[in-house]
Parts: C-alpha cells; sequence; structure tokens
C-alpha cells in the first residue's frame, strides 16, 4: 500500500502540474507490487469506471478534482468494481448512473476510503456497497 501511496502522489503533483480544474478520469494500471495492483485515476478523459479483473486484489486511488464516471450501458452497473481484499482511496469524485448500480463495489475485506463525494443515481442503486468483513 506504501507503494501506490507514493506511486499516487507522483501522478497526482504531476496531474497538478499539467491540469487545469476538474477531468473525466483514466483508471491506469502500474505493475503489482507485493502481489497488489495498483491504480490511479488521474485526469484524462475516459468515462468508463473501472472493474478488476479475476483474482486481481488492487489499490485504488481517485485523485482529488478526477471524475469517474461510469454512464448505464446493460451490463456493467458498477463505477468502480473490485474484489475481496481491496482497497479504494477516493479523493475526487465517483458517479454510477445505472439502475440497481453501485458508485464502488468491493468483494469481502475491502476497505472504501471516502474524502470526496460517491453517488448512485439509477433506482435502487447505492454509493457504496462491500462485502462481508468490509469496512468503509
Amino acid at each position: 500500500m506504501l507503494n501506490t501511496v507514493k506511486l499516487a502522489g507522483i501522478l497526482v503533483g504531476v496531474g497538478c502540474i499539467f491540469g487545469a480544474g476538474p477531468a473525466w478520469a483514466q483508471c491506469v494500471e502500474f505493475p503489482p507490487v507485493e502481489g497488489r495492483t495498483p491504480v490511479v485515476c488521474d485526469t484524462a478523459d475516459d468515462m468508463d469506471g473501472y472493474a478488476a479483473t479475476v483474482d486481481q486484489v488492487v489499490d485504488v486511488v481517485v485523485a482529488a478534482g478526477v471524475d469517474v464516471t461510469h454512464v448505464a450501458d446493460g451490463a456493467a452497473t458498477e463505477a468502480i468494481l473490485l474484489l475481496d481484499d481491496s482497497t479504494v482511496v477516493n479523493d475526487g469524485t465517483i458517479t454510477a448512473t445505472a439502475d440497481d448500480g453501485q458508485g464502488v463495489e468491493a468483494g469481502n475485506n475491502a476497505t472504501v476510503t471516502n474524502n470526496g463525494s460517491i453517488t448512485a443515481s439509477g433506482a435502487n442503486a447505492q454509493g457504496i456497497q462491500v462485502g462481508d468483513n468490509g469496512s468503509v
């Protein structure tokens, strides 16, 4: 996790130098560190959200001033979808617009820290949903 925080700090600093105001997020994976995949959502143009792949433990950082949005497209309903033991630190904005959708959906033993805004606007939608032993 420490390496993820260091990497996020570097990328956020670069984004602050070159970016201007809020922007849609591109969530970018980096090589795994100690079995965990760091993911940083920066200030590039993308509205697809982020979904972990099978057996992937990830640490997602959403930088301040960044919007991670998933617009309802049928099958996927989550702005950020993670598996067991993963983490999210949100300093930006996470939004899901699908019915029955979630801003963040994470598996068992996952941790979600929200210092920004997480919303879900569809019918029966939830801002955050975590599995057993999860922490918000």
